[in-house]
């Protein structure tokens, strides 16, 4: 971030999750370095979406990122990113592409679970292009520009709306977490966009 990144005022805020691998003793070095940089240290795991929230307490910034700790920006593509999101106020979560080291796109978002498409995904038949053609799946794709949920991984949403949704329901450990944060998102009138114009590597 602090290598690509430009043209951009922000802040960066880590929260680790009680790691005992000395990861937070290596960032803790990042504070001293930078003074836009912040270590959140929790004495449990907290799981995605409860680390998520204590990170976006302490975030002062009008939008929030959700990061995940293996992505890299090869560009800086963030302001872009940012400025997107701008452009529309009805937007509430927002995402661009994931991709592979090898640019192969990785799945960004999908489709509320239904009984039928949730009996498809499970059985796998949502695989089957003649099967898929007849209804929005629940796993995420990369090609959908309004889908109804977009994946954690990278997540930009104004800090206003995130709190107005609720945040995260810590409740959920992990996984499906930002699915149901969409759709508290949508719920207040908002839209979920997938932006295929720029990418991070995931």
């Amino acid at each position: 971030i602090y290598k690509i990144i430009s043209g951009l005022n922000f802040e960066v805020v880590v929260v680790d999750n009680a790691s005992s691998d000395g990861s937070a003793e290596a960032l803790s070095k990042l504070e001293s370095k930078y003074n836009n940089f912040k270590l959140i240290r929790s004495s449990v795991n907290l799981g995605f979406g409860a680390g998520n929230n204590l990170g976006a307490k302490e975030a002062k910034g009008e939008y929030l990122l959700l990061l995940n700790t293996d992505t890299i920006f090869t560009e800086n593509n963030l302001s872009y990113c940012v400025q997107a999101a701008r452009k529309d106020k009805q937007i509430g979560a927002y995402s661009c592409n994931l991709v592979n080291r090898d640019g192969s796109h990785q799945p960004t978002g999908g489709y509320f679970p239904t009984l039928v498409n949730l009996f498809a995904w499970q059985l796998f038949l949502d695989d089957i292009p003649v099967i898929l053609s007849l209804f929005k799946s629940i796993h995420p794709h990369a090609s959908e520009s309004k889908p109804d949920w977009v994946t954690g991984a990278f997540m930009l949403v104004p800090r206003k709306v995130f709190w107005q949704a609720g945040g995260f329901d810590e409740n959920i450990f992990m996984y499906t977490e930002e699915l149901e944060l969409c759709y508290r998102i949508k719920k207040l009138g908002k839209k979920v966009v997938h932006d295929s114009a720029t990418s991070i590597t995931h």
